[in-house]
């Protein structure tokens, strides 16, 4: 297996990855030396992570799943803040984002090509947070007391009730310490290039005993005041307009009950607040970033509450969750250029309507008893407006505004067998969850189209808004609901000293509604699942794990929201006996002219609705996983070596698809989708640690993810918005060829015993494509980053500096058509950390 992976390593990594892909770093195993007690060390070799990705305390290097696992010590080596700090020290973990809100995530490159929820699961402890409907809005995590972050790679719907299809990302927290008294004081200052501000965090920990060896408590809150680098130039003139501040805290209460039974009690809030617009047009350090006009804001808050009950009884162990979840999120950001023909001409034709602006010249809908100023320039594309735009702050594209609302409550139980002695050894588990999500609200403020008007145009706000309601097209607020029961397990055999041999197998049942109120669940999907697992183990020597792994994950089915929505606007057309007179607006007869025979009629509609019919539902989509793995220590546990070999054929992925005869008709676009693309991917994972003095350790590491592509695609696949064939061969979205990692450590003994630690980072990601019709690119980077420490004698005081892209490098974290995602320009701060005296 070495030579194999060492073969493949020379000859095909070299020539397609830059000549420091030699220097790969290991995310997972980046373990300093003082990894603390979660850590393992024999004399002067490298120090081990402990994870508990089985529910079972085993060393990672001897557990047989594919893991990426960063301790209390690298998270803070790291400066990890959030998901953005997180991703680049995770092998085959991609992000993009392009608004504030906003986090896509996913593992070895199975990014959903256009729709569909996320592909993979979020877990902080025992609750699930996944943001499951789009997966493009994944929590960010509360970046502060924690123990460790594990990442998990391929399907894990065998081991956790929150099933994935791409892998599984953990946050796990400090629990209280029933016996020891600890405050923990952290407190950092930073500036960056492009600001005139500076940026502060800090955050307060303290671990409180109540009862000895019995009950303990952790109370923890942070505050994060980031400054902003994009500049907006006149009327605003405004500075650094992308600030934004960040707090939250967390409380958790362990309790040993008696000899057989811990409770643990937790509560997280965390809540964003981003003060102006999170995308720009040009490279910072000019003044043409953003629409000047436009008052950009987005908010995003969450509450996570859990009870756990642990049992420990003869032969097995029991764990009983409940956890609760709700997430409040508001986007009010410029958007699209595709977005501004309604907003522009709604605006335009208050306006006119006030006296404000002279009328329309021409309506070409009078002819069809369309007279009404406002509703006929709604229908009239943007390149023949009647109006002039001056009345709306629209140089870059649209104003819209999101609101979200999210609400889940999660039972887990899960059962496993304590006799690690016996030649069997078993998970079981039942998960049941029950979801809600409501996007937008029935009150005008929902409405965030009107807060685009110019600062003389505020008071036709009503009017906007009156509008609105009228028409029936915002205010209203839409369900959805997710509802899912599942039974899952693992059995696991020693079929001799060496070899293990483990068979998984998941069973669920998930149905989803949705409808425009509460009380109108007009469309309903029922999946149900089952998805097996097969894994075998080798442990040759003490030092090294060789495995095999064989096992599938899905994605619920889902509705099509756009389909329901033509097919009851066709149905009413159709139901009103209206005539059909051929040149209508689109909003009043969709149908379009489908029998050819030169007239839109009430035939014509039937047959839409007899073609769309079937799809208001689709069923989900399934990957089957293949996973060949090594881990060994070498050199008297001097170096250790993890790899695997991985390839996931991915079936009835989700694709957005163009209703070909409205396009064709003029009578604008219809996208619906549907679950039928295949697609897969091949790669390597390497992660190696180098101890090479007692001073000096070297991890390199990464990914090459040699194939992310779309195998089949049916006909009239297009991207909604480029108006852009999607082909068999593209590259999946958010899919970077490869990743780099390499770290540098050195260790040195300073003056009155105190001791200090240089650490330099350097991560390369190359560009990946932001859409599947591989039409835009978002480009790659590289980060250099730099960290001295400085440690007390008696540990009490830790003090560093430390500077981030040093080299100022531009990166994009998503370029699209509403602009780029920029990530922050060279910072350089200080840091310090303070642990009470026991």
């Amino acid at each position: 297996m070495v030579t194999f992976i060492h073969a493949l390593i020379t000859s095909r990594l070299t020539r397609m990855l830059p000549m420091s892909f030699f220097l790969m770093p290991v995310g997972s195993t980046l373990a300093e030396e003082d990894a603390g007690e979660a850590g393992s060390s024999t004399g002067t070799g490298i120090e081990e992570i402990v994870v508990s990705a089985t529910f079972r305390d085993t060393k990672l290097m001897d557990t047989p799943i594919s893991i990426s696992a960063l301790d209390e010590t690298a998270l803070q080596n790291k400066g990890y803040v959030n998901i953005r700090d997180l991703y680049l020290s995770l092998p085959s973990v991609s992000y993009k984002s392009n608004a504030s809100t906003y986090n896509n995530i996913s593992i070895r490159g199975l990014t959903s090509p256009q729709s569909g929820g996320s592909t993979i699961g979020v877990y902080v402890d025992n609750i699930p947070v996944t943001e499951s409907r789009t997966g493009g809005r994944q929590s960010s995590g509360l970046g502060f007391d924690l123990a460790r972050v594990e990442a998990l790679k391929g399907p894990q719907g065998t081991l956790y009730g929150e099933g994935s299809l791409g892998g599984l990302i953990r946050y796990i927290s400090n629990d209280a310490n029933p016996n020891e008294f600890d405050l923990v004081v952290n407190g950092t200052l930073e500036s960056n290039h492009e600001s005139d501000d500076l940026s502060s965090r800090t955050s307060l920990v303290i671990n409180i005993p109540l009862i000895q060896d019995v009950l303990g408590v952790r109370l923890g809150g942070f505050f994060h005041d980031t400054a902003g680098f994009l500049d907006t130039d006149a009327p605003r003139n405004q500075k650094d307009v992308n600030s934004s501040e960040s707090s939250g805290g967390r409380i958790k209460i362990n309790w040993l009950a008696t000899s057989w039974l811990q409770v643990e009690a937790s509560y997280n809030y965390s809540d964003h607040q981003a003060e102006g617009p999170s995308l720009a047009h040009h490279p910072f350090g000019t003044d043409l970033l953003t629409d000047p006009n436009f008052p950009n804001s987005s908010g995003d808050s969450e509450e996570q509450s859990n009870l756990t009950f642990e049992f420990e009884l003869p032969g097995v162990n029991v764990t009983s969750s409940f956890s609760h979840f709700t997430r409040e999120t508001f986007l009010f950001e410029q958007t699209a250029p595709r977005f501004a023909n309604p907003s522009q001409h709604l605006f335009n034709c208050v306006a006119a309507d006030q006296g404000r602006l002279e009328p329309p010249i021409f309506n070409p809908f009078a002819a069809f008893g369309v007279g009404d100023v406002t509703f006929c320039a709604f229908f009239v594309p943007v390149a023949f407006s009647p109006y002039p735009i001056d009345a709306v702050a629209t140089s870059y594209g649209a104003t819209t505004l999101l609101n979200q609302e999210i609400s889940r409550d999660v039972l887990e139980i899960r059962a496993l067998s304590s006799d690690l002695d016996s030649a069997w050894r078993w998970t079981a588990g039942i998960f049941a969850k029950e979801g809600t999500e409501i996007n937008g609200k029935d009150t005008p403020d929902s409405v965030g189209l009107e807060a685009g008007l110019r600062p003389e145009f505020e008071d036709l706000r009503d009017d906007v808004v009156a509008f609105w309601h009228s028409i029936g097209f915002f205010g209203v607020a839409t369900l959805f609901e997710l509802d899912e029961v599942a039974v899952y397990g693992e059995l696991t055999y020693r079929l001799t000293d060496q070899i293990d041999l483990t068979g998984g197998l998941r069973v669920s049942r998930t149905t989803k509604r949705t409808g425009a109120r509460e009380d109108l669940k007009t469309t309903e999907v029922e999946d149900e699942l089952v998805s097996p697992k097969l894994s075998i183990s080798w442990r040759p020597n003490d030092g090294t794990l060789v495995y095999g792994t064989v096992t599938q994950g899905f994605r619920p089915g889902f509705f099509n929201t756009g389909v329901v929505s033509q097919i009851g606007r066709v149905q009413t057309a159709l139901d009103s006996g209206a005539p059909y007179t051929g040149l209508v607006p689109f909003a009043v007869q969709p149908a379009g002219d489908r029998n050819g025979d030169g007239v839109v009629d009430g035939e014509d509609a039937q047959l839409f609705l007899d073609a769309y019919q079937p799809l208001v539902t689709q069923e989900g989509d399934e990957v089957l996983a293949y996973e060949i793995g090594l881990k060994t220590r070498l050199f008297d546990d001097r170096v250790t070596l993890v790899g695997a070999l991985f390839y996931s054929d991915w079936k009835n992925t989700y694709l957005d698809l163009q209703e070909p005869e409205l396009a064709a008709g003029g009578f604008g676009q219809f996208n619906y989708t549907r679950s039928a693309g295949n697609a897969h991917n091949t790669g390597l994972e390497l992660d190696t640690v180098f101890r090479v003095s007692d001073n000096l350790t070297l991890s390199l590491g990464g990914d090459y993810l040699r194939d992310a592509e779309l195998d089949t695609v049916p006909a009239n696949t297009w991207n909604a918005v480029t108006n852009t064939p999607v082909l068999p061969g593209n590259r999946l979205p958010n899919a970077p060829k490869y990743k780099v990692i390499a770290s540098l450590a050195y260790d040195m003994a300073l003056p009155r015993g105190m001791n200090g630690t240089v650490l330099i980072d350097y991560y390369r990601i190359p560009f990946s494509f932001n859409g599947v019709t591989n039409e835009v690119e978002t480009p790659g980077y590289y980060m250099l980053n730099g960290r001295f420490t400085v440690n007390t004698a008696d540990g009490d005081w830790r003090f560093s500096v430390f500077g981030k892209n040093l080299t100022n490098e531009v990166i994009e974290y998503e370029s699209n058509e509403s602009g780029i995602g920029y990530g922050h320009p060279r910072t350089i701060g200080v840091e310090f950390t303070w642990n009470k005296p026991q």
